[in-house]
């Protein structure tokens, strides 16, 4: 069973709560009034544009790397000499039995 004493200090302190919400309240109410309401902004004219939807569309990615290739062939050649043209470009996809390059023969 509830005391006198409990009841009357539940009852101050509930008062005293309710009171600093009552008083914040009306402060935070009075500082709000005391603010100016801004300015308005004046009204802008916009151009409304139609959306068409598309079906696809292009996405560009850029990578930083280092490319090497995945297989790596050393020529070795009889006898040394000069190139007198290179037929393929560096890089280029070439197929077994395709020439190269071909030798200058006017030294032989």
């Amino acid at each position: 069973m509830k005391t006198t004493a409990t009841v009357l200090s539940t009852s101050m302190t509930t008062a005293l709560a309710l009171g600093l919400v009552i008083l914040g309240s009306s402060l935070i109410a009075d500082r709000a009034g005391s603010v100016g309401l801004p300015a308005v902004a004046p009204a802008v004219n916009v151009e409304v544009l139609s959306l068409k939807v598309q079906p696809d569309y292009a996405i560009e990615r850029h990578f930083v790397g280092q490319l090497e290739a995945a297989q790596q062939a050393d020529l070795a050649f009889e006898s040394a000499g000069t190139l007198a043209e290179v037929l393929v470009e560096e890089g280029a996809n070439v197929v077994t039995g395709q020439i190269l390059a071909r030798s200058d023969t006017r030294a032989l």
